[in-house]
């Protein structure tokens, strides 16, 4: 087990947990994380309460579970971006537009689940400090590509220019 993930119980791949976590994200999305019980989630899954306790020892680390589903899928399409063949500069828009839009998808469609990872991103959980990282490196990606490229200029070091994107593009 890792230890960004060190609160699960038990193996950190198990069928039974995927259950959970998509239950779950189905029950956040329809109910909001306030309005779930841990009994709404094991009784979607088919389970008993007691059981769900031991993958996850709180309905938080459920929901950080959750959280971390969602900004994973958002992560995996950034990192499908900036590995794509693609110039650069045109990756680089891409990041941006991805992210405005999983962002604004978020925000309009599943309002529920951005508040859930807003709490998230306040009390600075894993699974956001995860996603942040992810956003960083993958904008290193491309800097570090279009640098090669003739693209970018090449005399800021990479942390600083990384920074500076990832800055623009958390904003």
């Amino acid at each position: 087990m890792t230890e960004a993930m060190s609160w699960l119980r038990g193996p950190e791949r198990h069928e039974v947990r995927d259950r959970i976590v998509a239950a779950a994200e189905a029950r956040f999305r329809r109910e909001g994380y306030a309005r779930t019980t841990v009994a709404d989630i094991a009784a979607d899954v088919r389970i008993s309460t007691a059981y769900v306790y031991k993958f996850f020892p709180s309905k938080t680390a459920v929901c950080e579970a959750v959280c971390g589903e969602v900004l994973s899928r958002i992560d995996a399409e950034l990192w499908r971006v900036a590995r794509s063949d693609a110039p650069a500069d045109v990756r680089l828009e891409r990041l941006f537009r991805n992210l405005l839009s999983e962002t604004l998808s978020l925000f309009f469609k599943d309002r529920k689940l951005h508040d859930m990872v807003n709490v998230a991103m306040d009390h600075r959980w894993g699974s956001v400090e995860r996603h942040k990282a992810a956003m960083r490196e993958a904008a290193a990606q491309v800097i570090l590509d279009g640098r090669a490229a003739g693209l970018f200029e090449r005399e800021t070091p990479l942390d600083e220019t990384a920074g500076a994107v990832f800055s623009a593009m958390v904003a």
